[in-house]
C-alpha cells in the first residue's frame, strides 16, 4: 500500500497484521509496517534492465545462447543467418559434441571445451567449431558467465556466440600463401 509519513512524504509500505488472540473481542491486532520503497525501486530497475538487454540482443547480429546444468544447450537467439540455423541444430547438445555423426571419434579441442564449461567460471573467444552436414564447418567464437540461482547453486552458462568463420578462413589462406608456392600449390619450403 500506499502511506504518507508525518512528514507528508509517500512511501510504499507492506502491511502485515497479526490477532493477539483471535477470539477475544474486542479484537486486538498488531500491526506491523515495513518500508519497501527501495526494493520495489530496485526490482523496476531490473525489469528495465533486462528489457534492455533483450532488446540489445535482439539488434545485435551476434548470437545469444544458454545451456542448462549439464551444459546442453536450451536456448538461442540469433537474428541472422547462417548463425541461427547453426545455433538452432545445437538445441540439446553440449558444445564440445560438433560432430552430426553417430560414434565420431572425440578429439582434443572436444576435450578442452569440455574442460573450460566443467570449470564453471567465465570464459572469452572460446573457439568452438560447428559441423552442420555436408557444408564446410563454421567457426563460432564464445563468451560465457555461468548462471546461479538466488543460493548459488549452478544453473547453467549463458553468453555470446560470434561467426568468426572467415577470419579463421582468412587466415588458413594466408598460412597456406607462406608455405606453398602461389602458382602450383606445392609447399615452398
Amino acid at each position: 500500500v500506499r502511506l504518507r509519513r508525518r512528514d507528508g512524504s509517500v512511501f510504499t509500505a507492506e502491511v502485515s497484521g497479526r490477532a493477539l488472540d483471535p477470539l477475544a473481542r474486542p479484537l486486538r491486532v498488531v500491526w506491523v509496517v515495513t518500508d519497501i520503497t527501495e526494493r520495489i525501486a530496485d526490482e523496476v530497475r531490473r525489469t528495465l534492465f533486462g528489457t534492455q538487454l533483450q532488446e540489445l540482443v535482439s539488434h545485435s547480429g551476434d548470437g545469444y545462447w544458454q545451456t542448462d546444468a549439464q551444459h546442453r544447450l536450451v536456448h538461442v537467439h540469433a537474428p541472422q543467418a547462417p548463425l541461427d540455423g547453426i545455433l538452432d541444430a545445437r538445441i540439446g547438445r553440449p558444445w564440445w559434441t560438433h560432430d552430426p555423426r553417430p560414434g565420431a571419434p572425440t578429439d582434443a579441442r572436444q576435450t578442452d571445451i569440455r574442460q573450460v564449461f566443467e570449470q564453471r567460471s567465465a570464459f572469452r573467444e572460446l573457439m568452438v567449431e560447428v559441423r552442420n552436414g555436408y557444408q564446410p564447418p563454421r567457426w563460432l567464437s564464445l563468451s560465457g558467465t555461468p548462471r546461479q540461482n538466488e543460493h548459488g547453486c549452478f544453473l547453467g552458462y549463458h553468453g555470446i556466440a560470434v561467426d568468426v568463420t572467415e577470419r579463421v578462413r582468412g587466415a588458413e589462406r594466408i598460412r597456406h600463401l607462406a608455405y606453398h608456392d602461389a602458382l602450383t600449390g606445392l609447399p615452398n619450403r
